[in-house]
C-alpha cells in the first residue's frame, strides 16, 4: 500500500462525485506565544493506493490518532472505521486509491515542538503521518 498524500491543512474536502480532493492551507507549523496553545480546526488528510486485487473485497480497517513527539497521544485513537478503496480508472489501470479526510476541532497542544497524525491499522501498524510543528513566534528585528 503506497501513501499518496499525507497532509495537515486548514480545510480538507474530498468530492465523492469526481474523486478530487481539495486542501486548503497546509499547516508545517503552528505559532504560538505560550503553551498550552489551541487551534481551532485542523483536517488530516490521507490518500492510499493498492493494487485492487489487493483490496478489492477487504475490508480495511483504520484509526486516527494525534502524538506529540514523545509518542504520547494528544488525540487518543479514533474508533475503528473503513477505508474504502475505488478503482482508479485508466489514469492507473489495476490500482485503486482510499482517501480519509478528518477534521480535529480545539485541538489543545500542549508544548512547543513536533506533533504528527498517525492513519494506523487497528493491531498499531503504522500506515501513514503527517507531520507539523509547535513553535514560538520569531522575535523582530529591533532597529
Amino acid at each position: 500500500m503506497d501513501c499518496t498524500l499525507a497532509t495537515v491543512s486548514d480545510f480538507a474536502y474530498v468530492d465523492r462525485a469526481t474523486g478530487k480532493i481539495y486542501v486548503l492551507g497546509i499547516v508545517r507549523y503552528v505559532m504560538a506565544k505560550k503553551v498550552p496553545a489551541r487551534h481551532e480546526r485542523l483536517a488530516a488528510t490521507f490518500s492510499l493506493e493498492d493494487f485492487t486485487t489487493n483490496v478489492k473485497g477487504q475490508e480495511i480497517m483504520v484509526t486516527l490518532e494525534v502524538q506529540d513527539s514523545d509518542g504520547e497521544a494528544i488525540v487518543p485513537a479514533s474508533p475503528p472505521f473503513e477505508l474504502k478503496f475505488v478503482p482508479i480508472g485508466p489514469a492507473a489501470s489495476g490500482r485503486s486509491s482510499g482517501t480519509v479526510t478528518a477534521e480535529i476541532g480545539n485541538l489543545i497542544l500542549p508544548k512547543f515542538g513536533d506533533y504528527a497524525v498517525l492513519l494506523r491499522r487497528p493491531t498499531g501498524e503504522v500506515i501513514a503521518r503527517s507531520q507539523f510543528s509547535v513553535q514560538s513566534p520569531p522575535i523582530p528585528p529591533q532597529p
